[in-house]
């Protein structure tokens, strides 16, 4: 029976200063404390490195995006790490698949970017070249102890609007469950 990845808890804890107060002196501070986290059950943690990424695509001159419809792949990776197929508790199955989605703004089954750029968007790959489309998750892959490297290529490829030179952005966001 599958297992999604479920929060086991999150906490929120939030401090200030007191209600009732002595009267304040030349010494007296204040001073808050917060924090938030959480405890998952999962098979692997995400490295800090691949939890937020940042990728720069080159700059492409419009003619090669007509021409070939598509610009260069640009390579990028999902480090999982201290990957273990056990449970915490033994009367749950071992963890032995997960299975990755991409999700954002959808423009068909690519990704809509937005900025002063018009006529493309962007397309991310796995490393068996599947297409990720947008809220779809990809196909399972097998949960290997130690360290898994995930990889994905980026490219800007048209859509149906006329091309437009112009800046361009796009946020997307990936999720992991495991089974």
């Amino acid at each position: 029976m599958a297992r999604p990845l479920f929060y086991l808890m999150l906490l929120a804890m939030y401090a200030g200063a007191p209600a009732v107060q002595a009267a304040p002196t030349a010494s007296a501070g204040h001073g808050s404390v917060s924090m938030t986290g959480a405890i998952i059950d999962t098979a692997c943690a995400i490295d800090i490195g691949s939890r937020a990424q940042a990728i720069v695509l080159p700059t492409l001159p419009v003619g090669q995006l007509i021409r070939e419809g598509q610009g260069p792949t640009q390579p990028f990776a999902i480090r999982l790490v201290n990957c273990t197929l056990s449970r915490p508790d033994p009367r749950l199955p071992d963890w032995q698949t997960f299975q990755v989605t991409f999700d954002g703004p959808a423009d068909g089954t690519r990704f809509r970017i937005t900025g002063a750029a018009h006529g493309i968007a962007l397309q991310i790959a796995d490393g068996d070249g599947r297409i990720a489309l947008p809220g779809v998750s990809l196909p399972l892959q097998a949960v290997k102890p130690g360290t898994l490297v995930l990889p994905y290529t980026l490219r800007l490829v048209g859509n149906t609007e006329r091309l437009q030179p112009g800046d361009y952005r796009v946020a997307v966001r990936f999720k992991l469950d495991y089974y």
